[in-house]
């Protein structure tokens, strides 16, 4: 219940090479976490490092794992009205803004090669 609940990871292939990353951290006022999690009988694993800075207005995951792509659903505070900008490695990422109950949620692909440093800046 933690990895795939306040963790938000989800295998969605074999040995994580396919991965959902749903944190919830912010329903926790948690404002950093690091987590991991291995299949050891495949090497199958994912790493990433959160952090969420209320004063910039923006989430920071570096993330890196053996899988080949990376479906996002990230909680934004309770205070985010919308989202500025998705950016990993200083480029621009497509993204949609998803809405479930009173919840916001950013919405973005990305494929994975080595760590990757995304950031997600909001308006409050």
């Amino acid at each position: 219940a933690l990895v795939e609940g306040l963790a938000g990871v989800k295998n969605e292939g074999l040995a994580f090479d396919r991965l959902k990353l749903s944190p919830r951290w912010c329903s926790s006022e948690t404002d950093s976490a690091d987590v991991t999690i291995c299949f050891p009988s495949s090497g199958g694993y994912v790493s990433y490092f959160y952090k969420t800075d209320e004063t910039k207005n923006e989430i920071s995951i570096m993330v890196t794992g053996s899988g080949k792509e990376l479906n996002c659903h990230i909680l934004l505070p309770q205070k985010a009205k919308s989202i500025k900008a998705v950016i990993r490695d200083r480029e621009s990422v497509p993204f949609i803004m998803s809405e479930i109950e009173n919840s916001k949620y950013a919405d973005f692909k990305i494929s994975m090669s080595g760590v990757q440093n995304i950031r997600i800046s909001y308006l409050k």
